[in-house]
């Protein structure tokens, strides 16, 4: 839903930070359900007995988290290094997307998991 208004103001040509703000909103909403749905399978695997799907939540759990925290660090440095780190900050960058894609291919596969424990 988020994406949908972003797409809408960014048609409009609405104001970059506008546009920007929506998108930073758009990433903390995005952020916060996946963190809800990993915590919540957790519990319910933990109320269910099943021991290693409940911890394998936990490990995607954190390494969600760290691949978040490095992604907002990444962007904060190439904010605040300009044109002189660029160098520094797209392999920075580069790092950080391909950690969040091992992450997001790591939580697709957990998603399956549970889905199996439920059936």
């Amino acid at each position: 839903a988020c994406s949908i208004v972003i797409g809408i103001l960014s048609f409009m040509k609405v104001s970059d930070l506008v546009s920007d703000l929506g998108s930073t909103i758009s990433n903390i909403i995005e952020i916060v359900i996946t963190f809800y749905i990993i915590t919540g399978i957790i519990n319910l695997a933990e109320k269910l007995g099943e021991r290693d799907v409940a911890d394998r939540g936990k490990t995607i759990f954190w390494m969600y988290a760290a691949a978040v925290i490095v992604s907002s660090a990444v962007a904060l440095i190439g904010t605040l290094m300009g044109s002189s780190g660029k160098t520094l900050a797209g392999i920075l960058a580069t790092l950080s997307v391909i950690l969040m894609a091992v992450s997001y291919i790591l939580y697709l596969g957990y998603l399956g998991k549970a889905k199996r424990m439920l059936s």
